[in-house]
């Protein structure tokens, strides 16, 4: 059943310019981090869920040399010296810390938000933190 929070998060990535199939898939993904979401230290509930936004200590921007124009490699060069260059990373609580579920990295400033690499990372870690709450119940002794 689509929700009206589901509704409204896929009209926003329509008008991102995602197609159908993906704006869907990507509000559904959204809707279930916000429910999770934590943003503690530590949560008081396993399967928990966070992204965390790192500087990337090493990029490697040589795809500029080979994809942009002088004037665009110059620009995207000086965004990043500005800007930075970030890595983004899943994480989900397992009861007693956090784990690392997927990530992505070489993002310039804050392009790594809405670009479909941060659903992705959040799908991936949403599914990480079931199957960890799944095997976790399978422990528990009566």
């Amino acid at each position: 059943m689509l929700t009206q929070q589901i509704i409204d998060l896929y009209r926003k990535e329509r008008k991102l310019g995602f197609m159908a199939m993906q704006a869907l898939r990507n509000a559904k993904t959204r809707a279930q981090w916000y429910l999770q979401e934590d943003t503690s230290e530590i949560p008081e509930e396993m399967g928990a869920v966070r992204l965390r936004i790192v500087p990337d200590d090493c990029p490697d921007l040589s795809f500029l040399d080979q994809d942009c124009s002088e004037d665009c490699r110059k620009r995207e060069y000086d965004r990043a010296n500005n800007d930075g260059v970030w890595g983004v990373i899943g994480e989900y609580w397992d009861g007693k810390e956090w784990q690392h579920a997927d990530s992505c990295w070489g993002f310039i400033g804050n392009d790594w938000q809405n670009s479909g690499y941060d659903t992705d990372i959040m799908h991936s870690t949403l599914v990480a933190a079931d199957k960890a709450s799944q095997a976790n119940e399978f422990l528990i002794c009566p």
